[in-house]
């Protein structure tokens, strides 16, 4: 099956892997990778939203803001 085939049926463009083998890839899967990608590419309070998915990164922020508190208290005082 050659590339005009596959455009030809109304597929996708397929994708050229490492190899330079070409992988014919689902009208389906195009669509799904675009819906994802229009959607997560600008969102501007991505990580916040991540942050509040995902307990563990919260409390790994919530950690480094304890351990940079002091220092920045300290310098305060020494002014």
């Amino acid at each position: 099956m050659t590339l005009m085939d596959l455009l030809a049926r109304g597929t996708c463009v397929p994708a050229v892997t490492a190899r330079g083998a070409i992988v014919e890839k689902g009208l389906k899967r195009c669509k799904a990778i675009g819906d994802y990608l229009n959607n997560h590419r600008f969102m501007p309070h991505h990580k916040t939203l991540w942050e509040r998915a995902c307990s563990r990164m919260r409390s790994v922020r919530q950690h480094l803001r304890r351990l940079t508190l002091p220092f920045r208290e300290q310098a305060r005082s020494h002014i």
